[in-house]
């Protein structure tokens, strides 16, 4: 997972300021909180016949995670014993727009 100097500078401040435990510090740990940019991405199930959309979706600051989650979840997703097995997990971001898709795998694929 890689992230921006900054972002690993506010991160750290966080840890640290969070450790402290003192009124003025955790005013200030809210403050830099608000400036890590957080993307809420969607991640519908489509089917042969469906989409099943996700209307609440996920938060992520790393590009990397937003991947690494849908692959989990097609992973996930072929081990399910369905007869309308699903595809592919589709993402979204918060526009509709679609960014990516990952193939689901048939079982027998997934155990080799």
């Amino acid at each position: 997972m890689h992230r921006s100097p900054a972002c690993d500078s506010k991160l750290e401040k966080i840890v640290t300021i969070s450790q402290t435990g003192s009124q003025e510090r955790v005013d200030r740990l809210h403050e830099i909180r608000g400036d890590i940019e957080m993307s809420r991405f969607f991640f519908d199930v489509a089917a042969k016949t469906y989409v099943q959309y996700d209307y609440r979706g996920r938060e992520f600051s790393d590009p990397a995670d937003v991947r690494s989650f849908a692959e989990l979840l097609a992973l996930d997703m072929g081990c399910t014993d369905d007869q309308d097995r699903a595809v592919e997990v589709q993402v979204r971001n918060i526009h509709g727009k679609q960014l990516f898709s990952v193939p689901i795998s048939q079982p027998n694929v997934v155990a080799a």
